[in-house]
């Protein structure tokens, strides 16, 4: 039994393919088809996970860490239980897939083992890793690592009968975005570009009705931002999130605040809430017109424009990309669910029969969302910059090839930078990782060393070094990915989220 998953900033679902091969939603133990990524930490060790930890964050919010997807890959990012427990991102989710893994097997009734997991297209190879890290310590073992776009693309394309066609898929979920141009056909989808936000979702619009209230409070002189105001503040946080979803079918709604001589009912108006989301959504389409323009296309090429993601149902996002596309956005499979069904669908591409072959013959064919290169020096100037091998939006799997040379007779290593990002200004890019050449001894000055750099289907990236002057030298290098854990600490926190229990 594979799942699939889609690991979400606010919210996370899972699918399955059914016996009469059915994409189907896996509802979680308590009953409901999504779970709120929230989790929290409880006195005797044990870990809540979903709707009860999300709830809890009003009172217990030094125990309930939410939003996590928003810190994947970041090494300084710990949470804090007391003084002496700590949680990296990785363990945070790790406890989140656990959960959804166990939910999916009391459902089925079946072990699972096996999972596809979904990321926002434009998350780095450190996120990526990250992501395949949680999932291996909650106990899965993660078949592929698929972006949401291409996802929601091939949970569309099942469900329609469709022919040739070019889709853009604009994707805007809890906490992220993603736009995603691809070609499907009746064999192959295949993506022309890709682009994305880290940071733009519905966590950031439901802030911006936090902040319509806190401006309404505040000429009554009370500041929610205070300290005194904690517990306040949370739970505005918790009604804005009612409040934009009432706002996506009705004109105005209701926010209660009690606090102190503040008893009211504060009316929020959809042309209020439109007003300050215009600079977010217009950030989305500056990324969706450089994507255009990217996979070389224009409005005229593209024939459907898909959404995904709970936040595209704002009926002000609708609006305005009708206005920039000048088609109706489609929004013909459930928002929330479809990016779990691709992957599910995903999953089943991945199952081989008896025989070994594979049951589905679809392919899909997906780029890079970040140039890929390493840091050299500049012959001329004797500068450090960033020499570009793989560029973005080149289709995966990629490998590439570059020379170096020893500088120095009976040299005994190398050490490389490995780079992710646009440009020769290495201030402007990445650096996420070094590794080091070990040489065997007696090269000559100017002995050849071929670079092979390799990004797989889930856009990890490889290294291979090569030397011509020693037959059959050829090796993987293992890349010290400063963002990442490293074998060891793998290890030990599996043996110890193995242990927790995960409500």
């Amino acid at each position: 039994m594979i799942i699939g998953i889609d690991l979400g900033t606010t919210y996370s679902a899972m699918a399955y393919i059914s016996k009469d091969n059915r994409p189907e939603i896996i509802p979680n133990a308590e009953g409901a088809r999504t779970t709120p990524s929230a989790v929290m930490f409880e006195d005797d060790g044990n870990v809540v996970v979903g709707e009860i930890a999300k709830d809890s964050a009003i009172v217990e919010g030094a125990r309930v860490v939410e939003y996590i997807k928003n810190e994947m890959g970041n090494p300084r990012f710990k949470f804090c239980i007391g003084k002496d427990i700590e949680y990296s991102p990785e363990e945070i989710s790790a406890f989140i897939l656990k959960k959804l893994k166990r939910d999916a097997e009391s459902y089925l009734g079946t072990e699972v083992k096996q999972a596809v997991i979904t990321v926002p297209a434009y998350f780095t190879d450190a996120q990526r890793k990250a992501t395949q890290d949680a999932g291996v310590l909650a106990g899965l073992e993660v078949l592929k690592i698929i972006n949401e776009p291409t996802a929601a693309a091939i949970a569309y394309a099942h469900l329609n009968d469709m022919k040739d066609c070019n889709i853009l898929v604009y994707d805007l979920g809890g906490g992220t975005f993603d736009v995603t141009i691809m070609r499907y056909s009746e064999k192959e989808i295949t993506v022309k570009a890709t682009g994305g936000l880290r940071r733009l979702g519905g966590h950031f619009f439901d802030q911006e009705i936090v902040n319509l209230v806190a401006d309404y409070l505040q000429e009554r002189g009370i500041d929610i931002y205070d300290d005194d105001h904690i517990d306040l503040l949370q739970e505005l946080n918790r009604k804005a999130e009612e409040c934009k979803i009432h706002l996506s079918t009705r004109n105005e709604t209701y926010i209660s605040v009690n606090c102190g001589k503040i008893k009211e009912r504060i009316k929020i108006t959809r042309e209020q809430f439109n007003k300050p989301i215009k600079n977010l959504y217009e950030r989305t389409e500056r990324v969706v017109l450089d994507t255009l323009k990217d996979a070389g296309m224009t409005w005229k090429d593209i024939d459907k424009v898909l959404l995904v993601g709970g936040s595209s149902r704002i009926p002000y996002i609708r609006e305005r990309l009708r206005e920039l596309s000048g088609k109706e956005p489609s929004c013909e499979i459930n928002l929330d669910e479809a990016v779990a069904i691709g992957a599910a669908i995903q999953a089943s591409m991945l199952v081989k029969d008896e025989a070994g072959k594979k049951i589905s013959e679809m392919r899909i064919v997906d780029v890079c969302s970040h140039s890929i290169g390493l840091i050299t020096v500049d012959a001329r100037t004797m500068k450090r910059v960033n020499s570009i091998i793989i560029e973005r939006n080149t289709q995966i799997p990629v490998r590439r090839s570059r020379k170096f040379f020893t500088s120095e007779n009976d040299q005994e290593w190398i050490k490389l930078e490995v780079t992710e990002g646009e440009g020769t200004d290495i201030e402007d890019v990445n650096i996420f990782g070094t590794f080091e050449i070990d040489l065997p001894r007696g090269l000559p000055r100017g002995s050849e060393v071929m670079i092979d750099m390799a990004i797989d289907e889930n856009q990890i990236v490889h290294i291979y070094t090569r030397l011509s002057a020693v037959r059959d030298y050829f090796r993987e290098i293992e890349i010290d990915r400063n963002s990442n854990l490293n074998k060891h600490q793998m290890e030990k926190k599996k043996d110890l989220i193995s242990k927790i229990v995960v409500a």
